[in-house]
C-alpha cells in the first residue's frame, strides 16, 4: 500500500505537491550536505559542464537548491539498476539554461548516497 503517494501538501503558491517530493528532496540535500554526492562522469554531463562554464561546485550548489518547483518527473524504475532506488527527474534554470537533472538515492548505511545520472540543457 502507497499511503504516502496518497498525501498531497500544498506550498505557499498553492500548488499541490506529492510528499514522496518533498522527502526525496529532504534526503538529497542532506546527502549532499554530507559530501555523499557523485556525478557519474558521463560525456553528456562533462562537455555540458565546460560549454557553459560552471564548476562542479556550482553545480553542487545548483542540485542542493533543487525545490519541489524544479520538479520534472519520478519516481521512476532504473532500468541499469533495477537493485537501487528509482530514479527522479528535474528542470532547474542557470543564466539562459533549463538544465535537466537526473538523480537517485542509494541506501548507505542509515542514510543515503546521491547520484547524479545527467545534468546538461
Amino acid at each position: 500500500m502507497r499511503v504516502l503517494s496518497e498525501v498531497v501538501i500544498t506550498n505557499p503558491r498553492g500548488w499541490a505537491v506529492d510528499t514522496y517530493v518533498i522527502i526525496f528532496l529532504l534526503e538529497l540535500k542532506k546527502a549532499v550536505a554530507s559530501k555523499q554526492f557523485a556525478v557519474i562522469p558521463r560525456e553528456k554531463n562533462n562537455a555540458f559542464l565546460a560549454r557553459c562554464g560552471m564548476t562542479p561546485a556550482e553545480r553542487e550548489e545548483l542540485v542542493a537548491g533543487l525545490t519541489s518547483h524544479d520538479y520534472m518527473s519520478g519516481p521512476e524504475y532504473d532500468r541499469d539498476y533495477p537493485k537501487e532506488q528509482d530514479i527522479w527527474k528535474f528542470k532547474k534554470r542557470f543564466g539562459r539554461r533549463e538544465i535537466y537533472i537526473k538523480l537517485k538515492l542509494v541506501t548507505k548505511g542509515n542514510g543515503y548516497y546521491a547520484k547524479c545520472l545527467s545534468f546538461h540543457d
